[in-house]
């Protein structure tokens, strides 16, 4: 619940799991909502976490409610998935901000789309290819070859890749490799959420609310205090700086 106005967050990973509590005297589905900050100084941080009864919009929307109210500002690049609730939310409170659908979560998609294994390793090795491409006029070709080959075998997978796969190419915006490798998907919070899966498992229905919010806040904390003593991002460089318009004659 701390203050954010004094530390400008400029990237932003955003990401949700579901955990069962027991809430009007029924067992049901919760969203934990977690948001990760980088620093300046490119430290993460989480931000807060939230309790939803699922990850609709309205969810989403109270938590970027209350980032704001309590002073995040400067954001320019949010990394997400791509939950319809989610997505909507972010174009309301940040818009603009640039959003990169997280590649890993696009893979999985993508790959659910097929079930010949054969082209499930097409697609991955051709996901792959394009995601490494040095540039996004180079990713886009790569992208644009891959889309082709598919056609053939897997015309609705290659129609889907058509419209959505630029979303996942928001990435090269960032000016540095190394800052685009860690900031394309959402796997700085996954590792955190499978040590929290680690430790719910044993609990497995929360009795209410309140208590599965404190064991959420209490390895948010934990983890923030793992994380302010090592640098995620040396020098980071998250967007070139926007020069000022000038008045000409």
């Amino acid at each position: 619940e701390r203050r954010l106005a004094d530390t400008p967050y400029a990237a932003l990973t955003v990401d949700a799991h579901i955990e069962q509590v027991r809430r009007e005297g029924h067992v049901r589905a919760t969203a934990a909502l977690w948001v990760v900050g980088v620093t300046p100084e490119g430290y993460r941080e989480h931000l807060g976490v939230w309790l939803g009864p699922s990850e609709s919009e309205a969810s989403w929307a109270q938590v970027f409610k209350d980032l704001i109210e309590r002073g995040l500002h400067g954001t320019r690049y949010v990394v997400s998935d791509e939950h319809v609730g989610l997505v909507a939310a972010l174009r309301r409170y940040f818009p603009e901000a640039l959003h990169q659908r997280c590649q890993v979560h696009y893979q999985r998609n993508a790959l659910s789309k097929v079930s010949s294994e054969a082209l499930q390793d097409r697609t991955r090795v051709g996901l792959r290819d394009v995601w490494d491409a040095p540039s996004r006029p180079e990713a886009e070709g790569r992208l644009s070859r891959l889309i082709t080959a598919l056609q053939p075998d897997a015309p609705r997978l290659a129609e889907w890749l058509a419209d959505t796969a630029p979303a996942t190419l928001a990435c090269y915006a960032l000016p540095r490799d190394d800052v685009r490798r860690k900031l394309r998907s959402t796997n700085a919070v996954e590792r955190h959420h499978e040590e929290v899966r680690r430790r719910t498992r044993v609990i497995r229905i929360f009795p209410h609310e309140a208590s599965l919010q404190r064991l959420l806040t209490a390895l948010a904390m934990e983890q923030n205090d793992h994380w302010r003593s090592q640098r995620w991002l040396v020098a980071p460089t998250f967007l070139p700086e926007e020069r000022p318009m000038r008045r000409t004659a």
